[in-house]
């Protein structure tokens, strides 16, 4: 197993203990409550995952290999994410994805978009249950 797909075994554990049930994009139910993997987004490239609640994308998820330090390069890509979502995403705010996290399978770093100023949170579980319960 590659080391990226080591970090996603780890990832898809913590969505699913946060309560997210993981689709492949072909297989994603509009206003279902899912993350789903490897989603088209604007530019023809690909999140990782694309978490929606009540059929609109809320968060773009990132996941990088376990050694990554989920630096610059990779914030630059998260955040990129978040601003070209597809045309025909469900979407909570115009043209724009608001929370963003980067996870390695030990590092989770999370980013709301609508706050600008501030930069990225460290965190572990905590955030991925707050934004499973919609807090």
């Amino acid at each position: 197993m590659l080391p990226e797909e080591k970090a996603r075994v780890k990832i898809d554990k913590q969505l699913r203990n946060a309560g997210w049930d993981i689709v492949a994009r072909n297989e994603y139910l509009p206003n279902s409550t899912s993350a789903v993997e490897e989603a088209l987004m604007g530019g023809n490239t690909e999140s990782d995952y694309l978490l929606f609640i009540d059929g609109k994308a809320i968060a773009v998820v990132e996941a990088k290999r376990e050694d990554n330090p989920l630096g610059d390069e990779v914030k630059t890509q998260a955040e990129d994410y978040a601003v070209s979502p597809q045309a025909w995403y469900g979407l909570w705010f115009e043209k724009l994805i608001p929370l963003v996290y980067m996870a390695n399978g030990n590092k989770i770093y999370f980013k709301n978009m609508l706050e600008m100023q501030r930069g990225y949170l460290v965190e572990r579980l905590l955030k991925w249950y707050l934004l499973s319960n919609g807090i």
